[in-house]
């Protein structure tokens, strides 16, 4: 798997790398057939007034690392129009997965092959339309990257209508005036932690509010979000502690009980549900939640800390 923290990426990771774990989900026909019509209707026009639509054709390739690539003898609307749509993407995932196969044969001779391969197909092609889509937001955002800042406004406006139509869980964030796409639950959570959460622990526990500003930006960053939780839960066991004054807490029925008995007692439950959470194979003997899951629960650990932050002080 691609180190979206490697330093030789710059100041831009592409989107396929920075979200490699997003759980795709939504009406996926509908989103490619709208772009699709969109971007063609971009180029054909020439609604971004480029001095050349072949040249800007020849960047998208540079730019997506060639996961967009041009094809000989198509004008530069029809290339990128015919990329977005969906026959287009079921003809990769197609070829994609037949290709795939033949390799898997080629390095499986003389074994049952074909039944140690079709035990895992369904797998297999979930896995190829998943970094086949996952490329294709990846295009996207390198379209809204290279085009003049002065023409993105009206594309992210509809791109966000697309996103909303065909229920993807995906916004465009244009921090510095340059788009972003992001999962939708990125500005909800700096909401949370920014706005709300992080100037009150700053104020009382300032470590405290480093180590969960390092796990808001490890999130946006695409690190492991296993480890992002951990740490983050860490946080929240140590402001307990802080809280408290007993440095053996921890998010139990008998030290809750003992230290916040005012908390209702579905809370006092869901606290030591959320503890659970943080134990993996290694460590705790159980399945870690997935990455999609984990993103939510560091939602959380900041209401929380929110929480426990307005207990009242004996």
């Amino acid at each position: 798997m691609t180190d979206p923290n490697d330093p030789r990426w710059g100041d831009y990771v592409p989107w396929f790398f920075r979200y490699q774990n997003f759980a795709v989900r939504g009406n996926i026909d509908i989103f490619f057939a709208r772009v699709s019509q969109r971007l063609h209707r971009l180029l054909y026009h020439n609604e971004a007034n480029l001095p050349s639509k072949y040249h800007f054709i020849s960047q998208l390739e540079s730019e997506s690392l060639q996961r967009f690539r041009q094809v000989g003898g198509e004008e530069p609307h029809q290339v990128l129009s015919s990329y977005f749509q969906p026959q287009m993407v079921d003809q990769d995932i197609r070829q994609r997965h037949y290709d795939a196969h033949q390799s898997w044969l080629a390095s499986h001779r003389g074994t049952d092959a074909a039944s140690e391969w079709k035990m895992a197909q369904r797998e297999r092609q979930l896995a190829i339309e998943h970094d086949i889509i996952c490329e294709r937001i990846g295009v996207l955002e390198a379209v809204l990257r290279l085009l003049p800042s002065a023409s993105t406004l009206p594309l992210i406006r509809d791109i966000r209508r697309i996103f909303a139509e065909a229920d993807l869980i995906l916004d465009i964030r244009t921090d510095n005036g340059i788009p972003q796409i992001v999962p939708i639950e990125e500005p909800l959570l700096q909401h949370e932690i920014i706005d709300q959460l992080l100037p009150r622990l700053a104020a009382q526990f300032p470590e405290r509010a480093k180590e969960l500003v390092s796990a808001y930006r490890g999130l946006l960053n695409g690190e492991d979000a296993d480890t992002i939780f951990v740490g983050a839960f860490k946080s929240l066991e140590e402001l307990a502690r802080e809280l408290s004054g007993d440095r053996q807490f921890i998010f139990d029925k008998k030290h809750l009980t003992e230290h916040f008995p005012h908390l209702h007692g579905t809370i006092h439950i869901t606290l030591m549900r959320l503890s659970d959470h943080r134990g993996d194979k290694g460590g705790h003997g159980k399945d870690a939640p997935s990455p999609h899951e984990i993103r939510y629960l560091l939602f959380a650990i900041c209401n929380a800390a929110l929480l426990l932050l307005d207990y009242p002080k004996r």
